[in-house]
C-alpha cells in the first residue's frame, strides 16, 4: 500500500513529533510512505516556553519533505497534489489541535474527492483547555475522514460526541525506547554514580492541567515517610516558575527540590531518567501521555492519576501506582507506595513485560486492520 503521512518531525520540537517520525519509520518497513511535514507550525504568540524547534544533536529523523505551511494555503494545495500525483491509497493525518481545523478539512476534502481514503490519529480529540469555536472547528476537520485510531477509551468517547458514525479503533501509545538507546553501559553508570537516593521524577511541559502544584504540595507527606526522598522537575513551564519556587519555598522542601526550567534535547533525557526511581504525572486531565512511554523505555515505574486515558497503561502494583486526580495526600500516598515496595526491584522487569503489547508492529497492525476488515 503506498500512504502519505502529514505531520511534524525534526527541526519541529516535541513528543507529536517523535511519534510521527516513528510512526512513518515503522510503516516504510511494510509499505512505501512519502512524509508530508511541518515547514511553519505555530504564529510564536500560541507556542510560548523555549521555542518550537528542537535544539537537540542526536535528531529523531527520517526522510520527509518539508511542505506544509499552517497559514499558507498554497502549501495545501501541494500536499493534496502530493498525494493525488503520487498515487497514494491513504493519507494519515496526525491530529491533536483545532488550530489545523481549516487546514485539514480542505485537504482531506479534496483527496477523498480524488478517491483516495484519509485517516486521523488522534492524540487529543479535545483540547485539554476549552476554547472558544473548539466544537465547530472540530467537527468541521472530522467530516471528511474515512477512519480514525486513538490512544484511550476517553478519546474514542469523545471523538463519538463529534462523529457517532466514526469507524474508531483504539490503540494505546506505543513506547518510546529511542531515548534509552541513545546511552551506552558506560555513560549510564556515569550518570547513576551521581544519582540521590528515591528521586520522585516530572518531565515534560508545564501546564495548568499538568497539575505540578499537586505534586509540590504533595511532597512533605512523601518526606515524612521517606526522609531522604527527593524531587526533581524538569520540564519547559508555560506557566510561572517563580509561583512554583514560592511554593517550594513555603512548603520548607527547598533542599530537596531540584527545579529546571529546561527543554531537554533528545540526547540528555537519559541524563534525567536515569537519576529517577519513579516518575510522577499528576495530571488533572488527560487523554494519554507520550511520557508514561518514555519512562516505560527506561523500565521506570509510574504514578498516574485516574484521568483519560493514564489508568488504561498502568499496571497498579506491577508497573506503578493510580491515584485520585488533584489530591496531594493521594498522590503522596501513591509515590510512598512505589518507593517503598519490597518488590521494587523488580519493576524494570515487570515493566518490560508489561509494555510489549505497546508495540509500534501493534500500532501498524491496527492501521492495517481497517482495510482487512474491508476486504472480509
Amino acid at each position: 500500500m503506498r500512504i502519505a503521512v502529514l505531520g511534524p518531525t525534526y527541526p519541529i520540537k516535541g513528543g507529536i513529533s517523535h511519534y510521527t517520525t516513528l510512526l512513518v519509520e515503522h510503516l516504510r518497513k511494510r509499505h512505501d510512505v512519502d512524509f508530508l511535514s511541518f515547514k511553519y507550525q505555530y504564529p510564536k504568540f500560541l507556542y510560548p516556553g523555549t521555542g518550537q524547534f528542537d535544539s537537540s544533536e542526536k535528531t529523531i529523523a527520517v526522510e520527509n519533505e518539508r511542505i506544509f505551511h499552517s497559514l499558507w494555503p498554497p502549501s495545501w494545495n501541494r500536499i493534496v497534489k502530493r498525494v493525488i500525483d503520487s498515487d497514494c491509497d491513504l493519507l494519515i493525518t496526525a491530529w491533536w489541535t483545532y488550530f489545523f481545523a481549516l487546514q485539514n478539512a480542505l485537504i482531506n476534502y479534496r483527496v477523498r474527492k480524488s478517491h483516495k481514503r484519509v485517516m486521523y490519529i488522534c492524540h487529543n480529540v479535545k483540547q485539554h483547555e476549552n476554547r472558544p469555536f473548539e466544537s465547530s472547528f472540530t467537527n468541521l476537520a472530522f467530516r471528511d475522514v474515512d477512519y480514525f485510531i486513538v490512544h484511550s477509551t476517553e478519546d474514542r468517547d469523545n471523538l463519538l460526541k463529534y462523529r457517532d458514525d466514526a469507524n474508531v479503533k483504539i490503540n494505546v501509545h506505543p513506547t518510546y525506547d529511542h531515548f534509552a538507546n541513545m546511552y551506552d553501559e558506560s555513560k549510564i553508570a556515569e550518570i547513576k554514580s551521581k544519582k540521590k537516593p528515591n528521586t520522585v521524577f516530572f518531565f515534560g511541559v508545564v501546564r495548568p492541567y499538568k497539575g505540578l502544584k499537586y505534586l509540590v504540595e504533595s511532597f512533605p507527606l512523601v518526606l515524612k515517610e521517606i526522609p531522604d526522598a527527593h524531587l526533581l522537575i524538569v520540564g519547559d513551564f508555560w506557566e510561572s516558575e517563580d509561583d512554583y519556587r514560592k511554593l517550594i519555598k513555603e512548603l520548607g522542601i527547598t533542599s530537596r527540590t531540584e527545579l529546571i526550567n529546561s527543554y531537554v534535547p533528545n540526547e540528555n533525557v537519559g541524563d534525567y531518567f536515569h537519576l529517577a526511581d519513579c516518575l510522577a504525572l499528576p495530571y488533572t486531565s488527560a487523554t494519554q501521555s507520550g511520557i508514561v512511554q518514555i519512562s516505560y523505555g527506561f523500565n521506570l515505574p509510574v504514578i498516574v492519576t485516574r484521568v483519560g486515558g493514564l489508568p488504561e497503561v498502568v499496571d497498579d502494583g506491577a508497573t506503578g501506582a493510580i491515584v485520585e486526580p488533584e489530591n496531594s495526600n493521594a498522590l503522596a500516598e501513591g509515590i510512598i507506595r512505589v518507593l517503598k515496595n519490597p518488590n521494587r526491584d523488580s519493576y524494570p522487569q515487570r515493566i518490560k513485560e508489561y509494555s510489549r503489547k505497546f508495540s509500534w508492529d501493534n500500532m501498524i497492525d491496527t492501521i492495517e486492520s481497517f482495510f482487512t476488515s474491508e476486504v472480509s
